[in-house]
C-alpha cells in the first residue's frame, strides 16, 4: 500500500510539472529605492488609464510575480495589438489623488508597451528603473 501511495504522488508531481509549463509568468520588479504601483492594461494602442484603480503594489528592491492558467501567448492574443501596456505610478500619486484625477491628468511615472517579442526578449520580466535590455522597447515618457 504504501508503494502504492509513493507512486501515486510522485505522479501527481510529475503531472503537475507539465501544468506549471502551460500557465503564464510575469514578472514586474521594482529597483528603485521607493514604493511603486503598477497595472496592467490589454487595450494598446488606447493607452489611457482604465476607469477602475486596478493597481498592485511593489516594494522597493522587490519582484511582484504574476500568474495564471492561460499560456504567455493567449495573453497577448487577446490583447487588441499583440501588446500590453504597464503603467507605473508614485506611491505619493496613489496616496495623494483620487484615481479619477491621476486618470485625466496622466499622472504616471512611467508607461511600458511591450509586444510578445520585446517580453520574450527580457524573458517576461518589466523592470522599473528600465535595464539596459529594455532601451529599445516603446516607453512614456521617452528615456
Amino acid at each position: 500500500m504504501k508503494k502504492f501511495i509513493l507512486i501515486f504522488i510522485l505522479i501527481t508531481l510529475f503531472s503537475c510539472e507539465e501544468l506549471v509549463e502551460q500557465t503564464y509568468k510575469f514578472n514586474v520588479r521594482n529597483e528603485s529605492d521607493s514604493e511603486l504601483y503598477f497595472t496592467i492594461d490589454y487595450k494598446y494602442p488606447d493607452t489611457t488609464l482604465s476607469t477602475e484603480n486596478t493597481t498592485n503594489k511593489i516594494l522597493p528592491m522587490s519582484t511582484f510575480r504574476l500568474g495564471g492558467f492561460r499560456t504567455q501567448d493567449k495573453i497577448f492574443d487577446e490583447a487588441l495589438n499583440d501588446t500590453l501596456s504597464f503603467f507605473f505610478l508614485t506611491k505619493e500619486t496613489i496616496e495623494n489623488n483620487e484615481w479619477n484625477e491621476i486618470r485625466s491628468n496622466y499622472l504616471i511615472l512611467k508607461r511600458f508597451d511591450v509586444s510578445y517579442d520585446d517580453f520574450q526578449s527580457i524573458n517576461f520580466e518589466i523592470v522599473y528603473p528600465p535595464t539596459f535590455e529594455m532601451e529599445n522597447m516603446r516607453m512614456y515618457p521617452a528615456e
